[in-house]
This record gives C-alpha cells, structure tokens and sequence, in this order.
C-alpha cells in the first residue's frame, strides 16, 4: 500500500453535529493546567479493559467563562499571503514522524483489525510512544519495604496485561521502534503517597528497581524491542511523578546503567513544554557521562509560543548531537478531552494541532508524536479521552476529520526526509511546512498549508528548484483529503487558493512507499 495514499471522503454524522455549534474555543494558559483529572483514580485492580474499558468518572466541568471567538468562514473576503520555499538550500533532515498509542486498545478484539488498515498503513509512522502500565504496576496496598521485583513482574503477569504486551510485540513487527513512558511512580515513593506526588529522595533506588523490572519483563521475558525509555513522564508536575531537576539528575545518573545491559536507552527530560525543558537540559548538559546513556531530548509542546528553538540551540550549543523530540503535541484550547468531552470545534482542533505540528518541526523539531492515535481509557483520568484520530470503541474506530487532515501531512515526514526553509508573511492564523524527499526521494517536495482564518490568495515562489506543477488535497468543512485538482509553476511561482479553515497539501507524488 502506498504510504500517505489520499483516501476517499467518508460520510460524517457525529462530527458535523459537533461543528453545527462549535461556535466557542476553550483558551487555557499553562499546559500542565490544562489537564483534567478525576476526582478519584482507579486502582491497579479496578481497572477492566477490552471493548468497555473502566471505571469511568463522569465529568462534571464548567467551560471557561471566556467571550466566543468568531469562526472564520468562507464568505470573508480573501486575504492575501506570499510563501517562499528554499530549495536552493539543503534542507534539514529529520527523524521522522509518529503517535501515541494506548497499547490496552489490543484487548479490544475489533481494534486488531483497524490497526494496520488505519494506522500503520496509511502512515507508516517511524516510531510510537507507549506507557509502561496505564498506572503503576504496583498494588496500592503494598507497603514500599514489601515492594520488589517479584511484585511488579507479577502484577504484570496478570491475564488483563497480555494483550498490551502482545500489542508492543505486532509493533515490534511492523518496525516502529518504541519509546516507552512513565506515566507516574508508585504512590509508595512520593511525598503525598499518589503517582503525582513529588518523588521522595529516598525512594529513588526503589523507582529505579521498579523501571528496570518492568523492562527486565518486556525484553528479556517477552522479546520486545524498546529503543528508548523516559526518565519520567512530564516531572515538571504534570501527568506524572514530579521530579525537580537535581532529583531528576540523580534517577538518570542510575538509570542509565541499569537499563543499559536490556539495550534500552533515555529519552528526556520529556516536560510538559520546551521552556520547562531547559533548566533539566542544562543541568544534563553539564553531566556527559549521565548524557551517554540519552538516545534523544524530549518535551511536550501544545502551543504554537515555545521555546523549541531555544532547546535546539542550548543543546547544539553544547556541541551535542541528539536529536530533538517532541514526544506529545495536540491543542488543549477546545475542551476537556482528557476527561472524556468531545472537541467543541473539530476543524479547529485539526488546524491548531498541525499548526502546532508544523511550527515545532520548522522550530528545529526532528521528530514529532501525535497525541494521541485513537481514542481509549485511560486510567490516571478515569475517562475514555477524546484526542483520537480514530474514535474508540464505542465508535467502532470512525476516523474523524482530523484524521484526513494529519493524513494529508505525516506520511511525508518519513526518517531521512528534509525540512525544508520557507518564509511565510500572512495572517497570523496561517501556517506552512514545506518537506523535501531528501534521500528518500531525491527531488520530492510537499507543501502544507494550515489555515485557521478565512479564505485566502497565496503568492506561491519557490526559490530554486521547482517542480512544475502540483496536485492539491484539501481537508475542510466539507472535504475529507479531497484531491481538487492541480496547480501549475511558471518558473517557480503560482497562485494558490486557500479555503477557509482549511489544510491543503500540495504534493509533486504521493509520499514514499513503505519499501522505498
């Protein structure tokens, strides 16, 4: 199967009900406070997966009081925008693109039939991030001097597990590397005894006999390949166990080494932004023998104001190498997803998320995961959360809009592609990512267009070699990847319409395939 093949428009029910009164986007400041947490976490026991995953707990949440923002529509006046893309330049090559993904869904039967038909297929992604246990796996009643090895190895034995292990090991096969998460300690190891408590200095040994347990189980028990492991999901204090800096320091100095002999590396600080990063970097920077046993830096971003270029430059700086993740991106401005609410705005959470995908990657970004692919529990939420592509079970997995639109821009962020330089001068709500084939397809070029404003008319140059002509897909309102026809270069330059509210994909061929 062709990677990125342009897929037909699918009738949509739900979705337009949902865009029907999608007249109010929620703004949210800090992205750490812009989760939302249940009033009680499940245990480890309470939790049931399959197709009815729990328990759930029913959101009470009163939107932000904030004004309603104005949707931008197609009756507006187009505006005007030029674009320049520099292939005379060399582009930077980058790592690739991939997901999230909750490896619990494999205990829904119907699931393993939309993995590789929807996911792995059409996007053939380069890498996924996967939890070690949605919580630790660790019995809540447990004492901490009676916590060991043989209680997490036998917590991770039970029959509900399996098929997340099984899950890890179908994409071992598919070759996505995988980079596993932390989302949170156990309680018996921080200072208010929950998984988002502030670990205890004297528990970190124990946090590392947990981490390299659990991984002692995935590789040498059950065969599974982990490239990179974090240090701890956001420990700047988000969905995680904080972990201030020095602390922090100190798990990786002892981590790295215990982790070693399994072939699994470090991945971090994996923050919930770039500029939270920076102070656990330099403080990493500093320690070239803790910073050998990193495969990658790692943050979070959901806002198109970071300081990914900052990270980059602190770290390249520093003459180091590593590439830069951002291990989740997706847009908290529309609602309490992670509670379980349905976006209040479908097409403004799709043109946000990429708006934050294509600024991060122009940032200097070298990789960048969605989160997250489908729709399932998660459990430090109570709530079957609703960042999917795909919708969850209850859905049977419908791809929403969204789908379409990121559909129409990671399959041509494979490893070894380039970002290329661009300038862009326009609205402010207008975005652009322009990505050559490096030496994956030596000539390729795709240029995305991301418009959260009204319509507009776009002075297109592209500055050295050109293509002659472009096909065009458009994922909007009313199009779901809908290939419109061409547009034609006279000596690097065109004129492009751009819908409202739109992503529009201009492609010399569709991405590479999966053999190439």
């Amino acid at each position: 199967m062709r990677r990125g093949r342009m897929i037909r428009r699918r009738p949509r029910t739900t979705v337009a009900l949902c865009l029907a009164v999608a007249l109010v986007t929620l703004a949210f400041v800090p992205a750490t406070s812009a989760q939302f947490f249940p009033d009680r976490e499940p245990t480890t026991a309470d939790m049931v997966f399959g197709c009815n995953p729990g328990p759930v707990e029913e959101l009470h949440h009163a939107d932000p009081p904030i004004p309603a923002a104005a949707v931008h529509t197609a009756d507006e006046p187009p505006r005007t925008a030029t674009l320049t893309v520099h292939t005379e330049r060399s582009g930077r090559r980058i790592e690739g693109a991939g997901f999230n993904l909750e490896h619990t869904l494999w205990s829904c039967q119907p699931f393993r039939r939309v993995l590789n038909r929807w996911i792995l297929e059409p996007f053939q992604p380069e890498v996924a991030r996967v939890d070690t246990g949605q919580l630790p796996l660790a019995p809540e009643h447990v004492s901490v001097d009676e916590l060991g090895w043989d209680v997490y190895q036998a917590t991770m034995d039970d029959p509900k597990y399996q098929p997340s292990w099984e899950m890890l090991e179908r994409l071992n096969r598919a070759d996505v590397k995988l980079m596993l998460g932390v989302w949170g300690m156990p309680g018996q190891f921080t200072d208010n005894g929950t998984r988002r408590g502030q670990l205890l200095p004297e528990h970190i040994d124990k946090y590392v006999e947990y981490y390299t347990a659990v991984v002692d189980y995935l590789v040498r028990r059950r065969g599974i390949v982990v490239w990179s492991a974090t240090v701890m999901n956001e420990p700047d204090g988000g969905d995680g166990t904080l972990i201030p800096p020095d602390e922090f320091m100190e798990v990786a100095r002892r981590l790295g080494p215990a982790l070693a002999p399994y072939g699994v590396t470090l991945y971090g600080p994996d923050t919930a932004s770039a500029a939270n990063a920076l102070p656990y970097v330099d403080r990493l920077l500093r320690e070239p023998d803790v910073l050998a046993h990193f495969s990658a830096i790692a943050t979070h971003e959901y806002f198109v104001d970071h300081a990914v270029e900052q990270l980059r430059a602190t770290v390249r700086g520093a003459g180091v190498d590593l590439p830069i993740y951002v291990t989740e991106y997706t847009s908290f401005r529309f609602g309490a997803l992670d509670r379980g609410q349905e976006t209040t705005d479908e097409i403004g959470h799709m043109l946000d998320s990429l708006q934050v995908f294509a600024s991060v990657m122009n940032a200097g970004a070298d990789a960048a995961l969605y989160w997250d692919a489908v729709d399932y529990y998660q459990g430090g939420h109570a709530a079957v959360t609703r960042w999917g592509l795909l919708r969850g079970p209850d859905d049977a997995f419908e791809p929403r809009t969204r789908y379409y639109g990121f559909a129409q821009v990671l399959p041509f962020l494979v490893r070894d592609a380039e970002v290329v330089a661009s300038t862009l001068n326009g609205p402010e709500l207008f975005a652009a990512l322009a990505v050559g084939g490096g030496r994956v397809r030596p000539g390729d070029l795709a240029i995305v267009l991301i418009n959260r404003s009204g319509p507009i008319d776009l002075a297109l140059d592209v500055s050295g070699p050109s293509p002659t002509k472009f096909e065009v897909y458009v994922t909007d309102v009313e199009q779901d990847q809908e290939h419109v026809g061409r547009v034609k270069l006279a000596n690097g330059a065109a004129r492009v319409s751009v819908p409202a509210r739109s992503v529009v994909t201009l492609a010399v061929s569709p991405a590479p395939d999966d053999d190439e």
